[in-house]
This record gives C-alpha cells, structure tokens and sequence, in this order.
C-alpha cells in the first residue's frame, strides 16, 4: 500500500452545513498525495453521515466515535492513525486554498521544517467574506507565541514525527494554543510562517473564539497549565487581548 506524504486530519461535529465545501477544499488540492482522515465525532447526525458515506474518493478514511468525545479526542485519534510525514488539520467549517498543500509542503521541503501556518483570510458563519486577512509573522518562537497566539489550527502543517509525541487535551481551554505551546517549548523549534492567505476561517456565533469572556479565561487557563503565576498568566492574557483586538479591528474594517 502506498503511504502518502500527508494526513489530513478533519473532525467533524454538528457540521453539516459547512462539511461538503471543506472536504471538497482538501480534495480539490492541487497537491494530491496525501490522505484524509475525517474523524465523525457527531454519530447520531444521520445527515452528517449520509455526506461522509457519499464522498467518492478512496484517499478518504473515515472513523466513527461512539459518542460525542470532544475535538481532542478526535484529533488524537486521527494523529494515531494518520500515515503521512507530515500533518495538517481542518476544521470542517474552514476553507482551503486549492494551493496550500503544494505551497505548504513544498516550502517545508526545502527549508528543512517541521511545523509551517499560513496567513489567513475570514468569513461570517454565512459564508460572507470579509475584507481583512491576517497577516502572521514569518516565523514564531514559543516566547512569542506564548504572549499572543498567531496560529490557525486549519492553517498548520507539523511533521508526523514531532506531532505524535504529544496529545491534544483540555477541550475546556484553547487546547489547539496549548498544544502548540509544548511542542514549540519541547522541541525548541519555530512555527515557519507563509504569508500567502490559503486559510479561509469561518467564524461561528457559537465558536469558543466568539465569546469574548470565555475566550479569555481560556487563555489565561493555558497559561495556568504550562505552569505560570497568575501573576504572569493575567499579563499574557492581557497581551493577547490588546493583540488580538488589532488582528480583528484589521480584519473587519479594512
């Protein structure tokens, strides 16, 4: 059996509205070898399954949880089964450019990287596009990660090798920004920024990102779990907050 060089890792939860148009994202990629995981962590949608049952592309592998487990459970699992060199992830509400994996993979290729994100337009829950992207710097180190996070979770590429030494926990916190936290920490190593925007983000009304309040505890819980004062944690969050209101001015406004 041929081993692709990426997995593809999707999980999917009351999606599907939103599924077909991010799966259609990864199969129409303009890069093909690779293979897509989508972990169905709704199973008593029966819509939602009927549109994972339909898609017609052997490079699709699909698991079933037998309940709702949360979405680090799911990535988890698509991590343990994934194949590939190197991991992405998509949310199944996000859109990719039809070039991202080419450009993505091929970049890390060459400059010998193991962990790559990329700019990032956005988009209403309805699918309205809006003017801004968010332009990320051209490489992060976990210093400055840890003050504001600038990783899109649907934009990243991670070497399977890295990734799969660590899991996914705390569904309860932003357990994407903790998790990219350690493992820049551990492997002291740099997320490589590309400054294409191959990213669409979907920004959901019920989203842990669109509620402000919730947000930010989150944050400040990442930072408790890495082991800062509160103290320290309360600056951090701060930081992020006045970052974060920025990125979101510029986005929407421009």
């Amino acid at each position: 059996m041929d081993v692709p060089e990426v997995s593809v890792i999707m999980t999917a939860f009351q999606s599907e509205d939103t599924f077909e148009a991010a799966v259609n994202s990864v199969l129409t990629q303009n890069y093909q070898d690779f293979e897509l995981i989508i972990i169905n962590d709704d199973p008593e949608n029966n819509r939602l399954k009927k549109l994972m049952q339909d898609i017609p592309d052997s490079r699709v592998k699909i698991y079933n949880n037998p309940k709702n487990e949360g979405v680090s459970k799911s990535r988890n699992l698509g991590i343990q089964k994934s194949m590939g060199q190197y991991v992405a992830f998509i949310d199944s509400d996000d859109l990719w450019d039809s070039r991202k994996l080419d450009i993505q993979v091929n970049f890390m290729k060459k400059n010998d990287i193991l962990f790559s994100n990329t700019s990032v337009k956005y988009m209403s829950a309805e699918g309205e596009q809006y003017p801004g992207v968010f332009c990320i710097p051209l490489e992060v180190s976990f210093k400055e990660l840890d003050y504001f996070n600038s990783i899109a979770t649907s934009s990243v590429v991670v070497a399977r090798d890295i990734i799969k030494k660590y899991r996914f926990e705390k569904d309860y916190l932003h357990e994407d920004y903790l998790m990219w936290l350690r493992i820049l920490r551990t492997e002291h190593i740099k997320a490589y920024g590309i400054q294409d925007s191959l990213l669409t983000y979907r920004i959901q009304k019920k989203s842990k990102s669109s509620n402000k309040f919730k947000s930010i505890k989150m944050n400040y819980f990442v930072h408790r779990s890495l082991n800062d004062s509160f103290f320290k944690s309360s600056i951090k969050t701060m930081t992020h907050m006045g970052k974060a209101y920025l990125k979101y001015k510029k986005v929407f406004k421009e």
